[in-house]
């Protein structure tokens, strides 16, 4: 899988990775996420965020109201307000946790498919992606964010993420 930057009007999307941000969060009576707050920067000139439930990105498949999501797959898009078109999406999943466990496996949630050549998948609590917030346990991780990059090993860097 690779990272998906061409998008019309040249207008990209500030959640890119490999395009995917989990966000977990225990159910001690928190059941929903606010999808707004999870993307950093603002929108470009001309252009509108949104959330769908689905790609390619349409009317029909707009979150009405992404401020309160329950668990399950979104795609965050920029909109083109002049000519109505949509950017790549880059997926969002939101996952939800019962008590009693307070951990979740972000592994679980990897894209399958080849990596790559010399890279490994990695996870992060920020970004940028750094050494200081690489997950050391993915398979048991508490209530955040996560971001999912990938580390090349033969130039000993990240992928981009802007």
């Amino acid at each position: 899988m690779n990272n998906r930057f061409i998008t019309k009007k040249a207008l990209k999307l500030i959640i890119v990775l490999i395009n995917l941000l989990i966000i977990f969060t225990k159910s001690f009576g928190q059941t929903t996420v606010d999808l707004s707050t999870r993307v950093i920067g603002t929108a470009p000139s001309g252009s509108s965020l949104e959330f769908h439930t689905a790609l390619p990105a349409t009317a029909a498949n707009l979150v009405a109201s992404p401020t309160s999501v329950g668990a399950g797959v979104y795609y965050a898009v920029y909109r083109d307000l002049a000519n109505s078109c949509y950017t790549t999406g880059s997926p969002i999943v939101v996952a939800t946790n019962t008590c009693p466990s307070t951990n979740a496996d972000l592994t679980i949630h990897q894209p399958i498919g080849s990596l790559p050549s010399n890279s490994t998948l990695e996870w992060h609590t920020a970004l940028p992606a750094t050494a200081a917030n690489l997950v050391s346990t993915p398979t048991a991780v508490g209530a955040g964010n996560y971001y999912l990059v990938y580390f090349d090993n033969s130039l000993n860097c990240y992928s981009n993420t802007n």
